[in-house]
């Protein structure tokens, strides 16, 4: 079993800085779990701790039920794949990928065998004689990955693995990634500042912001239902539109008031029933506005179209905000045109406009 458990976990540096607070989370054996938020919220601090490159300050970290907090990080079972790839110039991909095994004094026969079959899942057999600087940078990765799965860990640890990838690669990798997960039975700790590779990768995610965690949940569950206008904010791309108003009572259902503009929506709570009357924030995804539709028809500006082939997004000004919608194609107008619009009313995400906490 190699489940982690993180109990009140903080890191105060020597300045007082706290980057991580109160960190606390089971999470299962065999799970993949995302890390992600903005730089300098404190995920990679949380996953040097687990690792054991960073002393905890406070609180308690198991693995496997076995309190590792003053265990090396040698001793925890653990394998971590970093962002520079950290391999030695000097050695083939072979010796890379064997160095631990070798320290350790494993027979030759096993090393071998080990080897092999980490080049064979990462398809790198065709590699072993080179030296890294004849190698991509995927192929780079894919050795530091073999470097970690020969040791056979409990847990692997990734530090923003992809990061010096370019894009069509790192969408190679991430596929790579979560079919080896799947392949090799073993929980995986990722940590990224890229809210696509969470999304895409994770069994559950958990974001975070100035060291605290903001909501640990399932990727469906962070997009349609996030905690607080920050996750919201942080997951979708592109981002959440936001826009000022307030709710109020209509003849069925509450109603959203923006401005001078109505929509009625089906979102209904208590909590967003006692903020009648007061400002809130009103979230609104990008393919939840529409140019065509029958209700509540919205005036804006045509500012920018971009035209990816399979689906374009519109820009528009309203209300001095700039609004961005997903639709299939762009539109016929020119820049600076006036031009219709339509927000789904029951989509909308209402947020308390001090705490950021969802209303609906």
């Amino acid at each position: 079993m190699s489940s982690i458990t993180l109990k009140g976990v903080s890191k105060i540096f020597e300045d007082g800085y706290k980057a991580v607070d109160s960190f606390s989370m089971t999470i299962p054996d065999k799970e993949f779990i995302v890390l992600v938020g903005p730089s300098g919220c404190g995920k990679s601090t949380t996953l040097r701790m687990i690792a054991g490159l960073e002393t905890v300050s406070e609180g308690e970290i198991y693995i496997a039920d076995r309190l590792v907090n003053n265990i090396q990080p040698k001793d925890r079972d653990i394998a971590m794949v970093f962002q520079s790839y950290a391999l030695y110039p000097d050695k083939t991909v072979y010796k890379n990928i064997a160095f631990s095994l070798e320290r350790r004094k494993m027979p030759k026969n096993e090393i071998a065998r080990r080897v092999h079959e980490a080049a064979k899942i990462l398809h790198i057999e065709h590699l072993l004689d080179r030296k890294p600087k004849a190698l991509s940078g995927g192929q780079r990765q894919r050795v530091a990955l073999g470097r970690a799965i020969v040791r056979n860990p409990a847990v692997f640890l990734f530090d923003e693995p992809l990061s010096n990838l370019d894009a069509k690669l790192r969408t190679q990798m991430r596929t790579e990634i979560a079919l080896l997960h799947k392949r090799l039975g073993t929980t995986f700790i990722y940590v990224t500042h890229d809210q696509t590779e969470a999304m895409t990768m994770g069994d559950k995610i958990v974001v975070m912001d100035g060291g605290v965690v903001q909501q640990a949940d399932t990727p469906e569950n962070l997009y349609n239902n996030p905690k607080n206008a920050f996750v919201a904010s942080f997951i979708g791309s592109p981002g959440m539109n936001f826009l000022e108003g307030t709710v109020e009572k209509g003849k069925s259902s509450l109603v959203a008031l923006i401005g001078g503009d109505a929509v009625p929506t089906k979102k209904d709570s208590e909590a967003l029933r006692s903020k009648q009357g007061q400002n809130v924030k009103i979230g609104i995804r990008p393919e939840d506005i529409s140019l065509e539709g029958t209700v509540a028809p919205l005036k804006g500006i045509l500012k920018v179209q971009e035209n990816l082939g399979s689906e374009a997004y519109i820009y528009i000004e309203y209300q001095n905000t700039m609004l961005t919608a997903k639709a299939p194609h762009i539109t016929h107008k020119q820049s600076g045109e006036e031009i219709t619009f339509y927000i789904n009313g029951d989509k909308m995400h209402f947020f308390d406009a001090d705490s950021g906490e969802n209303l609906s």
